[in-house]
């Protein structure tokens, strides 16, 4: 459930490929940091992903990405507390292999208010035998996709994408993430490409995304093309609760260390 509620309130989920590439990888660059804010009337909160350090685990040369969603408030903190998913700042580590772009190891945990710490999932991804394991509750899942991902490195292989392939209005990709042990796919596509005067913006919106609890989410974000590199500048998550209704998380986004 956490980890759905992260892909409403970091809505640079679905920034997808356009064209150029990035002035430098983000599989190889510590200090890269990429923020959103919410801030929009009743909604306020802060989420954010970066690259911590270079290191090595399991025989792998890795980069350490580490996603934070700080606590939320107002009419925001209502919401995630109406689907009971929030109890302190909850942080994500992926530890992504830098030749394969693929993650060896995940970490989920929460840091309450007097700085205590609760690990909440702790994954291993066995690439040779396609499984991925919890050593939390001792899961295993078995005949995985073969670019299976979780909720962090699945974001910076998007990113990354964004920067490399070529688009166009129409334009689809798929991939697949571990989302509370469970597999799901995500569908995106490329809706509206438009000049502007700071350079090319273009939207991306999700056709299909995990759903945060049983309620269908749609996301909306915005790259826009400087004419060296493409970053993610708003989003805005979409959540259908019966008798609340839809309810709209805007925010803009925000990116250091390129």
């Amino acid at each position: 459930m956490k980890q759905r509620l992260f892909f409403i309130l970091w809505v640079i989920l679905i920034s997808l490929p356009p064209s150029k590439l990035l002035a430098i990888s983000p599989y190889e660059t510590v200090g890269i940091e990429i923020t959103c804010t919410i801030n929009r009337f009743l909604l306020s909160g802060i989420t954010s992903i970066r690259s911590i350090e270079r290191t090595r685990l399991r025989g792998k040369e890795v980069i350490l990405w580490r996603g934070k969603v700080d606590k939320p408030v107002r009419i925001l903190g209502f919401i995630v507390s109406l689907l009971k998913t929030y109890k302190g700042a909850i942080v994500y580590d992926s530890y992504i292999d830098i030749e394969t772009h693929l993650p060896v190891e995940y970490l989920e945990y929460r840091i309450d208010p007097g700085g205590g710490k609760k690990i909440i999932e702790h994954i291993l991804y066995n690439r040779e035998n396609h499984s991925i394991k919890s050593l939390i509750n001792g899961t295993v899942l078995n005949d995985v996709p073969c670019d299976i991902q979780d909720v962090i490195s699945i974001l910076i292989r998007f990113l990354n994408r964004a920067n490399t392939d070529r688009i166009v209005v129409g334009k689809t990709m798929r991939g697949n993430t571990v989302v509370d042990m469970e597999i799901d796919e995500i569908i995106v596509e490329v809706t509206d490409v438009k000049s502007t005067p700071d350079g090319v913006i273009y939207t991306f919106t999700s056709r299909k995304l995990p759903n945060v609890g049983k309620y269908p989410t749609v996301l909306k974000t915005q790259l826009l093309d400087d004419g060296e590199k493409k970053l993610p500048i708003s989003g805005v998550g979409i959540v259908r609760i019966p008798i609340i209704g839809r309810i709209n998380i805007e925010g803009t986004l925000t990116t250091s260390g390129i």
